[in-house]
């Protein structure tokens, strides 16, 4: 519905002309076993506890931020970041230097949909401190694998994630570690996210997204 009405706004488009259908995940995007998990990790030379970013290495994923929070947060918290590179990089790589936190962030590259449901499966969060999303897929894929959630409050993201995640703005490095912090510290808090992100993963369905799009079809050939 945000992209929706920012389409409407910018476009000057009547609104009965468009119409929002969520997407949802794939199959492959579920909990996996513990010993899957482990035998992962442990190839990924990835700790026990690590928090997850998921998305290519450009500026609007705001992984500088990110960074910055990592290095004010409490205790020695593990990033691991799966994603391609993508453009204007630099100052990515060179705040990692800056931050000294060469150690505690381990670069994946791009990887696949089974590798990562065993990352979402195995980290204590997943971060997604984006400045601007159409939908925010990687939210809804950590939820299926029962991934707890922290993630902007901006744009389309506090929509798909609902009450089922931690919401913070992307432009508060403070905030953002402070719900990392929470995340990591909290048992309780983790299992919350985890059942509630289950529960809202559920309301995504391909074959509600496949209903709606012939719904619009016959509005259309009406």
């Amino acid at each position: 519905e945000f992209i929706r009405q920012e389409m409407i706004n910018t476009l000057d488009i009547s609104p009965d002309r468009v119409t929002a259908i969520p997407i949802a995940v794939g199959m492959q995007f579920r909990r996996r076993s513990e010993d899957q998990v482990k035998a992962y990790l442990h190839k990924c030379q990835l700790p026990d506890d690590f928090i997850l970013s998921v998305g290519t290495n450009e500026p609007r994923k705001n992984l500088v931020s990110l960074l910055r929070a990592l290095k004010v947060c409490k205790g020695s918290v593990h990033l691991a970041i799966a994603g391609q590179h993508g453009w204007m990089t630099e100052e990515t790589f060179g705040e990692i230097r800056r931050l000294g936190l060469q150690e505690r962030v381990r670069w994946l590259g791009h990887i696949s949909d089974d590798e990562l449901s065993l990352l979402y499966s195995g980290a204590s969060a997943m971060v997604y401190p984006s400045l601007y999303e159409g939908f925010g897929l990687p939210i809804l894929e950590a939820m299926a694998c029962g991934c707890p959630v922290v993630c902007s409050n901006t744009s389309s993201m506090p929509e798909v994630a609902g009450d089922a995640a931690l919401l913070v703005s992307p432009h508060d490095e403070r905030a953002l570690a402070e719900s990392i912090d929470s995340v990591m510290q909290d048992a309780t808090l983790r299992t919350r996210l985890r059942q509630a992100g289950l529960q809202r993963a559920v309301l995504f369905d391909w074959n509600q997204t496949a209903r709606r799009t012939v719904d619009v079809f016959h509005q259309i050939s009406g």
